[in-house]
């Protein structure tokens, strides 16, 4: 398969606001940002949003891919993996070089909020990510019949104790609607910078091979 490193890539032209932004320096924060969630959940659409700015009719995922966003002072590497279920074998590939990780979930599909929450939950008991900021994001808010922001916590198992006992918070997120996801971004890059999380260039993720899915998987991003 494709090294999910990818090859060079350029600097985007916009991520969250312009001002943002900066050429890299000393200062420069290397940070690997891994995008996580159930297919359909929206994942590519608001990775190449926070890259490009702008809302592109996607492909399913299939592989790992990687881009470049440079974001405050944090270059980060962003791995968009696929979600449906025989490529989630391979997240924990992932977990040992992660800085932050945003996990999708479509909030107006109530059916798949158990599988969701179960994904989750490995997550949270995942030794390697126990530093490790997690962004819950309630996707497609904008569209009728989606869950508040307090049934998505209850479908998704996260009491306040938990929450606490984690760097975990949830963020209602419209991609169409562009709101909640520069918010979500912004607390993870304040507690990267905190932590001091800083990914060496020179540990990348070594490329997995990929079991192909059944005529039965959904494969949408």
């Amino acid at each position: 398969m494709d090294n999910p490193d990818g090859p060079n890539l350029p600097l985007p032209a916009m991520a969250i606001t312009e001002e943002s932004l900066f050429d890299v320096t000393a200062e420069t924060v290397d940070a690997n940002l891994i995008f996580l969630g159930l297919d359909n959940a929206g994942k590519t659409t608001l990775l190449q949003m926070l890259k490009n700015d702008r809302i592109v009719q996607q492909q399913p995922t299939l592989h790992p891919q990687a881009e470049e966003i440079i974001i405050g002072k944090i270059r980060f590497k962003a791995y968009d993996l696929a979600g449906h279920e025989t490529s989630r074998r391979l997240w924990k590939e992932y977990f040992r070089t992660a800085g932050g990780i945003l996990f999708m979930v479509d909030a107006q599909d109530r059916s798949r909020f158990p599988e969701a929450a179960e994904e989750l939950q490995h997550l949270l008991a995942a030794s390697a990510l126990k530093p490790v900021p997690i962004a819950v994001f309630g996707m497609k808010v904008d569209l009728n019949g989606a869950a508040s922001e307090e049934e998505f916590r209850s479908g998704m198992g996260l009491s306040a104790e938990m929450m606490a006992a984690n760097t975990v918070k949830i963020f209602m997120c419209s991609v169409v609607e562009r709101r909640g996801y520069s918010d979500a971004v912004r607390w993870l890059t304040e507690i990267i910078l905190q932590n001091n999380i800083n990914i060496p260039k020179a540990a990348p993720v070594a490329p997995v091979a990929v079991v192909a899915p059944t005529e039965d998987d959904d494969m949408m991003v």
